[in-house]
């Protein structure tokens, strides 16, 4: 939250030393979602004031907050009682581009490609930007509010865009932007395009994410504490996974098929899952 400021100490940081480099000012209220851009030198978040920001990181801005923040390290092992106020801490950015379409909070976003950046919302609607242009190119109108958004690591069905959502009613849906028909006389707007719909979860889909080794394999979390894993050429999950006692909120997949998930139970969960990215 841009309007807050927070004190860090080392305690905080669990003594690994942590200091912040950048403060990013601009959003109003919580924020969501962030995602990186492909080339890594950008970045765009989402959240309560509707809107998804655009924030970039200038090299020569970086090497002296590098700097800055070495000299703050020093500082504090030469007897500084380590306190720092976040609000001071670092050098403060503000965004480059503020994408305006949403009508309530955005849920999540996600950079796939360099000039695209795509966002969901409880407004029911996927959107894609064009960043260079910071003009709407994509909008998909769902029944219900989304909760979140990935897209497939380089490309998904045979290298096209391939985005995931979930939403409150408890569907998993896939959906490639660039696949969609425009609808005529309403710029933005396009014809229903989803590639696969996945219904199996009974409660509000908190997370999505795509399999680093599969362009066919996905992951879902609900608010029921399951996480589900998914083959897009099948409508039925692979695997349920009990994984919380409560919600889950957050899920990740890691090299050699680990799945990780957080929830309101206070734990980090881990499962091993197996999938095939072979084709027929």
């Amino acid at each position: 939250d841009g309007r807050r400021k927070k004190k860090v100490t080392k305690e905080d940081t669990g003594g690994l030393g942590l200091i912040q480099v950048f403060e990013f000012v601009g959003h109003v209220g919580g924020i969501e979602s962030v995602g990186s851009s492909p080339a890594g030198c950008r970045f765009c978040s989402g959240g309560w004031d509707q809107k998804v920001r655009v924030w970039s990181i200038d090299e020569e801005d970086l090497a002296g907050a590098r700097a800055n923040a070495s000299k703050r390290q020093r500082k504090a092992s030469d007897g500084d009682d380590g306190e720092d106020e976040v609000g001071g801490a670092g050098l403060q950015q503000v965004e480059t581009t503020a994408l305006d379409g949403h009508k309530q909070c955005v849920s999540g976003v996600c950079w796939p490609e360099e000039n695209l950046v795509c966002s969901t919302s409880w407004d029911s609607t996927v959107k894609c930007f064009d960043v260079s242009k910071g003009k709407l190119v994509s909008n998909l109108i769902r029944d219900s509010a989304l909760f979140c958004l990935d897209a497939a690591r380089g490309g998904g069905h045979g290298g096209s865009l391939c985005l995931a959502f979930g939403a409150a009613d408890g569907l998993v849906a896939t959906w490639d932007p660039r696949e969609a028909h425009r609808s005529a006389g309403a710029p933005g707007q396009v014809a229903l395009a989803t590639v696969g719909s996945y219904k199996s979860h009974k409660a509000v889909v908190s997370a999505v994410r795509w399999s680093p080794n599969s362009p066919f394999h996905f992951a879902s979390c609900d608010y029921e504490g399951l996480i589900k894993v998914w083959d897009t050429r099948s409508s039925m999950p692979l695997h349920t996974l009990e994984s919380h006692d409560g919600k889950a909120f957050c899920l990740d997949w890691f090299e050699g098929g680990l799945v990780a998930s957080g929830g309101s139970d206070s734990k980090v969960a881990t499962r091993e899952v197996r999938v095939s990215s072979a084709v027929g």
